[in-house]
């Protein structure tokens, strides 16, 4: 059995010879042979490794890899195979991706290999084992050994738009001290630790509030108070960035920040309810009271309930010959009508004035005719009427008129009259204890006027 030897060394499997020397130690044995070739699948190649003079601003979301040719036992490499291997949370996933000999290189753009420069999106500083293997006519060569393949890092990442908790602002009641609290999301550092975060609150006039602090050590979010030149109740803007020794990294998008109401006391309700609660009290202790005692008899001894009582309207009414008009203060006149009455009246006095003047006598005008005195000459008929007039008037008041004796029948209407005129008093208004008394007083006078002097004019009632 003859073995095959090649520059490598010796052939795994027997092989066809050809007329030639073989190298030293190529033969079993004698090291005398006939030279030949043998054919396998290629060998192991060695690790894919990153490509030299590539710009770091390119390697940032990519990574540029090169690999050298395994050697394919006198056939050529017609094919290579990348494996990758992908994390993905708590997971990994193998990808595969084939490409044509005779290429050493290759650019990775992304975790999927659909992407091509310059659309690569691999995040920075990602670390990504990696193995090749290559295929000739023989068929697939065994993989390389893991190579561990990084993106470069780069400044942080745009972080997510902050927050303003409604819980950390505040304002109080006079409109000033108002405040927001602005968290600020965690950026991601892209392989660089962030030493600086950045926070722009842009106001309604169109002012940017730039406000810079140390990021949160800890799992807390960072958060930035700010505290001047705000107003209550008004809608801002606020975005952030963070920093590494990268540069600063993109804003976030805008976020809207609302500051708070002024502060207002709550109401005080206890107070009312225990106003209300008093009140209550005072009423229905006021209702037991007056139920289960006699303190309003106590307090109140002489109050009695009024008791109804027509009214009367010849108690507003006069029964004088006068007229009331003349003697009211409060009595207001239209003072055309007035004028016109006054006119009249004048008329009138000249008229009877004539007229005395023709009948050659003073006549009668003002009080005269109220006392019906007449100062002229008296016909018999004026002079009836006056007697007439008198005679009822003292018929009326019980007035005994001159004469030799007492006229007894007179005297008797007059009593009848009078007595008559008391009863209507005292029906009208039995309380009206002074009309009784003056009523007493007038019978007392007549009796009187009976027994007096009959040349005497006595008045009995005097209304």
């Amino acid at each position: 059995q003859l073995w095959a030897c090649s520059d490598l060394g010796l052939s795994p499997s027997p092989a066809c010879v050809c007329d030639s020397v073989c190298p030293a130690g190529c033969a079993p044995s004698s090291g005398l042979g006939v030279a030949a070739h043998t054919h396998a699948v290629p060998d192991v190649p060695a690790p894919p490794y990153d490509s030299p003079g590539v710009d770091p601003s390119l390697l940032i979301n990519a990574i540029y890899m090169n690999w050298t040719v395994p050697y394919g036992h006198e056939l050529p490499i017609e094919e290579y195979e990348l494996e990758m291997t992908v994390y993905l949370g708590n997971s990994q996933e193998l990808r595969f991706n084939k490409m044509p000999a005779p290429r050493t290189h290759y650019v990775l753009c992304s975790l999927d290999f659909a992407a091509s420069p310059p659309d690569c999106s691999i995040t920075a500083d990602t670390l990504l084992p990696m193995r090749l293997r290559a295929r000739n006519a023989q068929g697939w060569g065994e993989y390389s050994e893991l190579a561990w393949l990084r993106t470069n890092p780069d400044s942080p990442a745009a972080p997510q738009s902050p927050e303003c908790p409604a819980e950390l602002s505040g304002a109080d009641s006079g409109g000033g001290g108002v405040f927001v609290t602005v968290r600020l999301a965690t950026a991601d550092d892209n392989g660089q630790q962030v030493t600086s975060v950045r926070m722009q609150l842009e106001k309604p006039d169109g002012a940017i509030d730039t406000r810079e602090a140390e990021p949160s050590l800890t799992a807390e979010p960072t958060e930035i108070k700010v505290d001047t030149g705000l107003v209550a109740s008004t809608k801002y803007r606020v975005r952030s960035q963070a920093y590494n020794m990268l540069g600063w990294g993109p804003y976030s998008e805008w976020a809207d920040c609302l500051s708070a109401d002024p502060e207002t006391e709550p109401f005080n309700f206890v107070l009312i309810i225990a106003i209300l609660g008093g009140v209550v009290f005072c009423l229905l202790l006021t209702a037991f009271i007056v139920w289960k005692t006699e303190l309003p008899k106590v307090l109140a001894p002489k109050l009695r309930r009024r008791k109804s009582k027509e009214i009367g309207l010849e108690d507003y009414m006069s029964s004088d010959f006068l007229p009331m008009e003349d003697d009211d203060p409060e009595l207001t006149l239209n003072p055309v009508l007035q004028a016109k009455i006054k006119i009249q009246k004048e008329n009138e006095r000249r008229a009877k004035k004539s007229r005395v003047r023709f009948n050659a006598g003073t006549g009668r005008a003002g009080g005269l005719k109220r006392l019906n005195l007449t100062l002229g000459p008296k016909t018999d008929d004026t002079q009836k009427k006056l007697q007439n007039a008198r005679q009822q008037i003292d018929d009326f008041l019980g007035v005994e008129q001159p004469s030799g004796a007492p006229n007894l029948q007179r005297n008797n209407e007059s009593n009848k009259k009078l007595n008559k005129r008391m009863e209507q008093l005292q029906q009208r208004d039995k309380s009206n204890l002074g009309s009784q008394h003056a009523l007493m007083g007038a019978r007392t006078a007549v009796t009187r006027g009976n027994q007096a002097d009959p040349d005497e004019h006595r008045v009995t009632e005097k209304f």
